[in-house]
């Protein structure tokens, strides 16, 4: 993922949007801190309904690793810390 403006269309306004964003051509997904994991399509955000907040502070956490017994391990942007599902 590569860090990048979006422009987000919001009642005819155009504002932008820091966010990380997947390099693959085909692929929507992006991930900002504050909200999180989303997809970007046709200048708009879709949330990601799987999305998992850190119980310490409230932060939308990003998914570090899917270990090989398929749990996941999501991180605190913020306060680092960690929780598998």
């Amino acid at each position: 993922m590569s860090e990048r403006d979006l422009p987000v269309d919001s009642c005819g306004e155009v504002h932008t949007v820091a966010a990380y964003m997947c390099a693959e051509s085909e692929c929507n997904r992006c991930y900002n801190g504050a909200a999180g994991y989303f997809d970007f399509i046709a200048g708009r955000p879709h949330l990601d309904a799987k999305q998992k907040l850190c119980k310490t502070d409230a932060h939308a956490m990003y998914l570090e690793c899917i270990r090989y017994d398929g749990e996941e391990l999501w991180r605190c942007p913020q306060c680092d810390a960690g929780v598998t599902v």
